[in-house]
């Protein structure tokens, strides 16, 4: 809480104010609430009665003093609000642990025991919608074919086969590249995939990140959707 002494001047406080800072011409020159009380009653107390202080100064000053207080009390709260979610935040990513979840990202991991599944946003009605799976090499192993889609949320599945239905890809990560049709024009499509969430980070540079393995590490407003 502090309110500058220059404005104290017009009260007729300005000697006492420097009285106070004297023997250490370092400090600051705001003061806190309590010698702002002080110095007001020291200069009701001196006034010269026959001439007294202008009361339109003292209110002024006194609702200046009020308005700094009430904003100090204001950041406090907010500071307690802001500290509360945070801690209710960090105890939701914990919960995430062993969960699998949907975030942007153009590789997905294919298991030894199952598939890879993941979702596409389309923004429009579109046609001939397609995901191609490329091993570390860049060659397409296994393109899905999704057909006409209408505007919204589009899921898939890779059941881990390659193109000619019969021989299983090696488990492992794949690139996932998706496209659509959109008024006659090929587009291209940000792929979301799900990942379980291995561990969670608190208190970092990046705050609150979920560890998703190979998919990397990814802030908690980037979890787009919680599946299990």
């Amino acid at each position: 809480m502090s309110v500058n002494l220059q404005a104290l001047d017009k009260l007729g406080l300005s000697a006492a104010t420097k009285a106070t800072t004297t023997t250490d011409t370092s400090k600051s020159s705001q003061m806190g609430q309590d010698m702002f009380l002080k110095l007001m009653m020291t200069q009701l107390e001196k006034q010269n009665p026959l001439k007294p202080q202008d009361s339109s100064e003292f209110l002024s000053q006194l609702a200046q003093f009020t308005m700094v207080t009430g904003i100090q009390e204001l950041k406090n709260s907010f500071s307690s609000v802001a500290s509360t979610m945070s801690e209710g935040q960090a105890l939701q990513a914990a919960s995430l642990v062993g969960k699998r979840v949907m975030v942007e990202s153009n590789q997905g991991v294919l298991g030894a025991t199952g598939g890879l599944s993941g979702a596409l946003s389309l923004d429009a009605n579109s046609s001939n919608v397609t995901v191609q799976v490329l091993n570390a090499g860049g060659a397409t192993v296994r393109t899905l074919e999704l057909g006409d889609r209408k505007q919204g949320n589009v899921p898939f599945t890779w059941d881990g086969m390659l193109d000619d239905g019969v021989t299983a890809a090696n488990p492992g990560t794949y690139t996932l590249k998706a496209e659509a049709v959109v008024e006659g024009e090929t587009v291209a499509l940000a792929p979301h995939v799900a990942a379980p969430v291995q561990s969670v980070t608190l208190g970092g540079s990046q705050g609150i990140e979920v560890d998703l393995g190979v998919l990397g590490r990814h802030k908690l407003a980037d979890i787009l959707e919680v599946l299990n």
